[in-house]
């Protein structure tokens, strides 16, 4: 037996009410292919991730690909918290990021235990950053890609932050 839910029910936010049997089942697994971008999601994802969010004990989103366009904002990191981001295996950032943004969104990559591609590009150093600064963000980095042990292949595009410092990272 399926129950889904209609248009009228996600936008009045009912739920639907789960007997004991339902509850001792495994999450429900939906996978999605991402590609975020500044502009506002559409009505598909928006209805996705607020069903998604109300049953989040009962099922989990996962996404093989993501893709992220433009600068990472507090919408993006919402959208990384409701996915199961072990399930992540090819990330591609197409935007320019200052290190700060790298470092907010470097715990999710962290969490990306089976990433096998990933594609960065145009991370500049403001003129302002500090030596010191340049090094910790760097550290914190690093720290993120020694758990990423399915990494295959890496690609970094106009990454000054890397510049001489890239075996450092691998």
């Amino acid at each position: 037996v399926f129950d889904a839910c209609s248009p009228e029910d996600i936008k009045k936010n009912r739920t639907l009410k789960l007997g004991p049997a339902m509850a001792a089942k495994p999450p429900f697994k939906v996978f999605i292919d991402l590609s975020l971008r500044k502009r506002p999601l559409d009505e598909f994802l928006t209805h996705l991730f607020l069903w998604v969010r109300q049953r989040r004990d009962r099922l989990h989103l996962c996404c093989n690909r993501l893709k992220i366009f433009g600068k990472p904002t507090r919408h993006t990191r919402k959208v990384l918290r409701l996915l199961q981001l072990d399930s992540v295996q090819k990330v591609e950032v197409h935007c320019a990021w200052a290190p700060s943004t790298l470092a907010a969104c470097a715990p999710f990559l962290g969490q990306m235990r089976n990433l096998r591609k990933l594609l960065v590009s145009q991370v500049y150093v403001p003129a302002y950053t500090s030596q010191e600064e340049q090094e910790q963000l760097l550290a914190q980095l690093t720290s993120q890609f020694l758990g990423m042990d399915c990494l295959r292949k890496f690609c970094a595009n106009a990454v000054f932050l890397l510049e001489g410092h890239l075996e450092q990272v691998l």
